[in-house]
């Protein structure tokens, strides 16, 4: 389906890939038509992307973390 056509029904009309949010950085991409749904893992560009990604969002998370970290300590210490 990567291609442009879905492999069940060969419609032309397909989602935006997604990322797949599982393990190992799958994309997921479907068919509008008849909801058929694949997964495949992403080459060049689209694979850099999925890295910046989850970079991104380990930071934000992490980020996160420490600020409640330090919120239970000032909460703590009062």
């Amino acid at each position: 389906m990567s291609d442009g056509v879905c492999i069940k029904c060969g419609a032309q009309s397909l989602n935006e890939s997604l990322n797949a949010r599982i393990r190992g950085g799958l994309q997921m991409i479907s068919c509008k038509e008849c909801g058929f749904v694949e997964f495949y893992l992403p080459q060049g560009k689209e694979s850099l992307n999925n890295l910046k990604d989850g970079i991104k969002h380990t930071g934000l998370i992490l980020l996160a973390g420490v600020g409640f970290l330090i919120l239970l300590a000032i909460l703590a210490s009062l």
